[in-house]
């Protein structure tokens, strides 16, 4: 035997070679291993080779790890594990504490009721169709309304076919019918001026022109009366008149004096005034007229005659005209 071999099997490992030695190779198998590794190759003799003592050391560390995965390990060992499972109950009893005294989960919402249609009935029916529901009539509001009667429901919010809560309120909107206003008189103003004055107040002014007496353009009749009330928007009808009738002036040539005075009485013309005038053609038949034909004047106006009479009087008179009544028919006549 080799003396060196012999003296480097014998020697031990000094305090820090212990103290190193598991520091150096790791906790385990791992240094164990590397620890008979090193023994091994110290005290191998020189004919034996190196590689295998290494495969030898091998085989042992893979014996080493199976004994030391199916070793039981406690959780003293492993105290990283111990403090994830208390952090982890702490926050499980935090969580059940806070959600069962301070942060309770809300109650479940209440089914939704759906708006019923309450327009075009009267308030009471309108309360009692929304408190079968479980909803209630909130604010009332009232405005005028042209055609709709009093107390009868014109609008509502929520629309109908809403969701709304139950007991919740819904607002609606009364009529207050039409409004009211006597008609005005207007029977001194001209037609135009009257019309205005009615529209502005309200009412739907419709206007008739008729023949009257009455100067052309004034309101001679208002329907219904004035003073009369109407509701808003009402109709009003307005006679306007458009002067006294008019007829076209008849042609007189060619008549007698009777005829004549006949036939503009009966169109409503009165004869004013005859003028008689020496004629040798014409004798006794109107020749003259004022107005002339198919003037149109109004009914009551005056006319004018000339009518022709026979040549009688000596030469030296016959331009002499003197005037006369005629007391038969009122009028002035010139013989």
């Amino acid at each position: 035997m080799d003396l060196g071999s012999s003296i480097r099997r014998r020697r031990k490992p000094s305090k820090r070679a212990k103290r190193e030695g598991p520091e150096r190779s790791g906790e385990g198998a791992a240094g164990a291993w590397w620890s008979r590794l090193w023994r091994r190759r110290g005290s191998a003799s020189p004919g034996r080779d190196w590689k295998g003592a290494a495969q030898d050391g091998l085989r042992s560390l893979g014996a080493a790890v199976v004994a030391g995965a199916r070793r039981p390990s406690g959780l003293s060992e492993r105290p990283w594990l111990i403090a994830l499972l208390v952090m982890g109950g702490g926050l499980w009893a935090g969580y059940l504490v806070a959600t069962t005294f301070f942060f309770r989960p809300p109650a479940p919402p209440p089914e939704l009721q759906g708006v019923p249609e309450v327009r075009g009935q009267t308030l009471g029916l309108a309360t009692v169709a929304l408190a079968d529901l479980g909803l209630e009539v909130g604010r009332v509001d009232s405005i005028r309304h042209p055609r709709i009667p009093e107390g009868i429901v014109i609008g509502q919010s929520p629309l109908p076919g809403r969701t709304s809560l139950p007991a919740a309120s819904v607002r609606v909107t009364v009529s207050l019918g039409p409004e009211v206003r006597p008609v005005p008189d207007v029977t001194r103003l001209p037609g135009s001026r009257a019309a205005a004055l009615l529209e502005e107040s309200g009412f739907v002014v419709a206007v008739d022109t008729v023949e009257s007496a009455a100067p052309a353009g004034r309101v001679i009749r208002i329907e219904p009366v004035p003073g009369t009330p109407v509701a808003i928007p009402g109709d009003v009808r307005v006679a306007v008149s458009l002067g006294p009738p008019t007829v076209p002036m008849p042609a007189l040539a060619g008549l007698n004096q009777t005829a004549a005075v006949n036939l503009l009485s009966a169109l409503g013309l009165v004869v004013s005034e005859i003028d008689y005038r020496y004629s040798l053609l014409n004798v006794d038949l109107v020749f003259g007229q004022y107005p002339g034909p198919l003037t149109r004047v109004e009914q009551g106006s005056e006319v004018r005659l000339i009518i022709g009479q026979r040549v009688r009087a000596p030469i030296g008179t016959f331009f002499r005209r003197r005037p006369a009544r005629s007391p038969e028919q009122g009028v002035r006549v010139y013989p």
